[in-house]
């Protein structure tokens, strides 16, 4: 994910996409984005287990807790990532 906002800093845009960075940490990312002069302009939030067809775990009553958990974590992503959090 690094090498993404690299290469888009590299192609001359200001910002990126980062749909899923939760495969990094919010460090990684936000040295990556500082190194690189970029902006994240889109992430999503935890898309739940993919390899199980979810795209999303707020719409499953049994697991408001998780759906929470995941939020807060969204949010320190995006304080790390966006401009102005």
């Amino acid at each position: 994910m690094p090498d993404r906002i690299k290469l888009a800093a590299d192609a001359g845009f200001k910002g990126v996409e980062i749909p899923f960075p939760y495969e990094i940490s919010p460090s990684v990312l936000s040295a990556a984005k500082e190194s690189n002069g970029v902006e994240v302009v889109l992430m999503n939030s935890w898309q739940g287990d993919v390899s199980a067809g979810e795209f999303g775990v707020g719409i499953f009553p049994g697991r408001r807790e998780e759906f929470r958990e995941k939020l807060e974590l969204s949010v320190t992503y995006l304080k790390v990532a966006v401009v102005n959090l």
